[in-house]
């Protein structure tokens, strides 16, 4: 099964600590830039099979706020 955290420790090889979801976001540590974010938002919509606008993309710059989208396009987000 797809989970978040398998994505988020192949993107940026770290384990996802589920306590700070809320504060993790672009330059949350020096391995997550924009260019490392944008192969994220790839990973995800490719693992989940759904795809961002690019306004969506530009507007998903945090760990809850891609999750959050990812629940309003209805799909089934486990941690």
């Amino acid at each position: 099964m797809v989970t978040i955290s398998k994505i988020f420790q192949k993107q940026f090889n770290r384990v996802l600590n589920v306590d700070e979801i809320d504060k993790l976001q672009i330059g949350s540590f020096v391995e997550w830039d924009s260019l490392t974010h944008f192969s994220f938002l790839v990973l995800i919509e490719e693992a989940y099979k759904i795809q961002f606008s690019v306004e969506e993309m530009s507007e998903l710059k945090s760990l809850s706020a891609i999750i959050d989208a990812l629940r309003s396009k209805g799909t089934d987000v486990e941690i």
